[in-house]
């Protein structure tokens, strides 16, 4: 974990807000990301989803933007309301570059959820909507059981400085630090 992550402490909870259209998202219609939602999600957008092993990035998909990879996971003639998912950053400072901490999610409900408002800030892009510059994806198949030989979640791998600082906490001497690492 990088020093800037240790040092900062988000004011809102990331898991209150989709991963992918970055909206507030009340309790029921949160979902925890799955190897289904990786792959649907990677067959649309054609990248991966990232980030998940990060504190700062929420693991949920609301159940809409759910629903919707599923409809178009079975052959439906679905689309979400935008061609470019919410593309997130690490902040560097929660209180003018965290998404999460810049929208304010207290008092709202299912029924004026829809009023609130969501910050333009460097740390993220908001989901752009479909346009003439912006089409909208064409979902291809998902990958095949000897696809997902090769594919490697990006949740499952530590960045150099993360690694550096895990061997660090633990006490490691350098013969277990490389065992680790192998």
């Amino acid at each position: 974990m990088s020093r800037s992550s240790r040092r900062r402490k988000c004011c809102s909870d990331p898991y209150i807000f989709c991963y992918i259209c970055a909206c507030f998202t009340l309790s029921p219609q949160r979902r925890n990301i799955a190897h289904f939602v990786e792959s649907v999600y990677l067959a649309y957008f054609k990248v991966p989803l990232g980030d998940q092993n990060k504190k700062w990035a929420p693991y949920i998909v609301c159940t809409t933007c759910l629903e919707t990879l599923r409809s178009l996971s079975q052959g439906k003639n679905a689309k979400l309301k935008f061609g470019v998912p919410m593309i997130l950053r690490e902040p560097t400072n929660p209180l003018d570059d965290c998404y999460f901490c810049l929208v304010n999610d207290k008092g709202f409900n299912k029924k004026n959820k829809r009023y609130m408002t969501y910050p333009s800030i460097y740390s993220e892009i908001r989901p752009v909507p479909h346009s003439d510059e912006i089409a909208v994806p064409v979902f291809t198949k998902l990958a095949d059981i000897d696809d997902e030989v090769n594919y490697t979640p990006l949740g499952s791998l530590f960045s150099q400085p993360e690694l550096n600082d895990l061997i660090r906490d633990l006490n490691l001497p350098k013969q277990s630090a490389e065992l680790l690492t192998s």
